[in-house]
């Protein structure tokens, strides 16, 4: 639980908190100060969850999915043509992610191939 007084958020309640959010909810608007604002003593909510979800998914694809996409020519060569074909589909996946909010699931091979 996170509690909140005046303009501040507090991992412990502090004397005459007025308000307070679950550790879920905090975990998921408190990744960004823009995400939020405290007004009055009360939590206010500035993006919707879709949209949080959807930047933590932006975040998620760059550091799983770019890495892999972003290899050199050589690299796709050594490729079959069902990993590419599959490789390709996860990719497209990844691109749509954000607006599905759905994690693509990693083809097995890439671990084998990337490690």
């Amino acid at each position: 639980m996170v509690y909140i007084k005046g303009n501040a958020l507090y991992l412990e309640e502090p004397e005459g908190w007025t308000d307070s959010i679950t550790d879920e909810e905090f975990a998921l608007w408190g990744t960004s100060i823009d995400n939020y604002k405290v007004e009055d003593g009360v939590f206010v909510k500035l993006k919707t969850e879709e949209e949080l979800k959807a930047e933590l998914l932006r975040k998620r694809r760059e550091s799983e999915c770019f890495p892999v996409i972003n290899r050199g020519t050589l690299w796709y060569e050594k490729l079959t043509d069902e990993q590419k074909t599959e490789l390709s589909a996860w990719y497209e996946a990844w691109l749509d992610a954000p607006a599905t909010l759905t994690v693509p699931e990693k083809p097995s091979w890439i671990d084998e191939v990337t490690a």
